[in-house]
């Protein structure tokens, strides 16, 4: 016999109830293709990521699969950053907030000049693709200061941002 199909509100209910077992809270719901999409915050992690219900339910007792990096298909930051105290400058992108995607002990090395938001990560991607390209001349080439995206320092404020108030 076939399933009879849920309404909206019943698999807005079903997906609730996998925050406890993913140790995550669902944070939007898109509707795609006549299909529903949930999108997840991990509790701890921050990390964003987007399933069905129909994965969510065929995913075992040991949790959800935690898709770690850059998601193009979720909202995105791109970011600009002052490192070290102007040591170097560093443009980026996160799904995540942009102290999340660093560790503890950096922050205190980062001076956030400037975030834009995207609600495609494509898009972000792109925009930081293009202006990492245009500044190529002024790649940082010391040692690396951070546990990753050292490709993404620059030696000189390349943006021109971080006097202005």
């Amino acid at each position: 016999m076939a399933r009879k199909p849920r309404t909206y509100f019943q698999q807005l209910a079903a997906a609730v109830e996998h925050e406890e077992r993913l140790n995550a809270q669902l944070v939007d719901v898109i509707r795609k293709h006549n299909k529903l999409q949930f999108i997840f915050e991990h509790n701890e992690t921050k990390d964003l990521w987007r399933t069905t219900l129909s994965k969510l339910e065929n995913y075992n007792q040991n949790g959800f699969e935690n898709k770690r990096g850059f998601q193009d298909d979720l909202p995105a930051t791109l970011y600009y950053l002052k490192v070290n105290g102007g040591h170097a400058y560093k443009i980026g992108i996160t799904n995540r907030s942009v102290l999340d995607r660093y560790y503890k002990y950096e922050h205190d090395l980062l001076d956030i000049i400037g975030e834009v938001r995207f609600d495609e990560g494509k898009v972000c991607r792109d925009m930081e693709k293009r202006l990492l390209q245009h500044f190529s001349l002024y790649k940082y080439k010391g040692s690396p200061l951070l546990s990753s995206g050292n490709s993404e320092l620059f030696e000189i404020d390349v943006l021109g941002l971080d006097n202005v108030n």
